[in-house]
């Protein structure tokens, strides 16, 4: 497992908030206490545990009770309802009006020296399984030793000292009506990532899969069979994945 220490070398809003004194708590379910996700997003924060939303929130109650703090509350529910059932479906539908009762409540319970911001990591979009892309039909994957991403975005990694350039055109000659080949530079170039720092560089794709905007590309070779049966998908640049609210109140 990678350590995200290692590549996620920006300075959170934990470290920043305990740097000048601030209490800074995280809650959420149990499984991402020291989770590599929270490792990276929220490093020097207290994790406290709790299994639904109602738990959770009177966790961060608690929380609040303490004179400057920062709680950050965690809802993975509804990002894993969406792959595995479909943002249009009654369990997505349902968990979103449970957490909105339970975020009603909520509000109305803070102090009035607290206030709340509400957003999201990333959209979604739906997509069936006749729109997807099986990177293995096509000879020009024969080579490719290792795929990251999601499969809205895959990275691919090739051999060392294959030819790119080559690669890339015969990658857009297979599937390229349906999926756009590009590389890390250029999406730096145009604004989609960040400059790298020397230590994602080690790490950085040789290529970049940007399928379009109702497709998404697996390679059997690679992926686990329960990720080939997911219906919410999300990494792309379509308006509806990148696109995310920013609620304050």
């Amino acid at each position: 497992d990678l350590d995200p220490r290692n590549y996620q070398d920006l300075e959170t809003i934990s470290e920043v908030a305990v740097g000048e004194g601030v209490t800074v708590s995280t809650v959420g379910p149990a499984e991402y206490d020291r989770s590599g996700f929270t490792m990276a997003t929220m490093p020097n924060a207290k994790y406290i545990a709790a299994s639904s939303f109602e738990d959770r929130f009177k966790e961060a109650l608690r929380a609040l009770a303490v004179p400057n703090s920062l709680t950050y509350l965690y809802f993975p529910e509804l990002d894993q309802l969406a792959h595995r059932y479909g943002s249009s479906s009654s369990y997505w539908l349902n968990a979103l009006e449970e957490l909105d009762s339970e975020l009603t409540k909520f509000s109305k319970a803070i102090p009035s020296s607290a206030g709340v911001i509400l957003t999201a990591d990333h959209g979604i979009i739906d997509v069936p399984i006749e729109r997807h892309i099986y990177l293995d039909e096509f000879e020009c994957f024969d080579d490719l030793e290792q795929i990251g991403g999601d499969p809205r975005v895959s990275f691919l990694y090739f051999p060392l000292g294959t030819n790119l350039l080559a690669k890339r055109e015969d990658i857009s000659a297979a599937i390229g009506s349906f999926c756009g080949v590009v590389t890390v530079p250029e999406l730096v170039e145009a604004g989609w990532l960040e400059k790298l720092s020397s230590q994602a560089q080690l790490v950085a794709p040789d290529l970049v899969l940007l399928p379009s905007s109702d497709r998404v590309a697996y390679h059997r070779g690679f992926a686990k069979a329960r990720s080939l049966l997911m219906i919410g998908q999300h990494g792309g640049m379509t308006q509806a994945e990148w696109e995310v609210p920013l609620i304050i109140f």
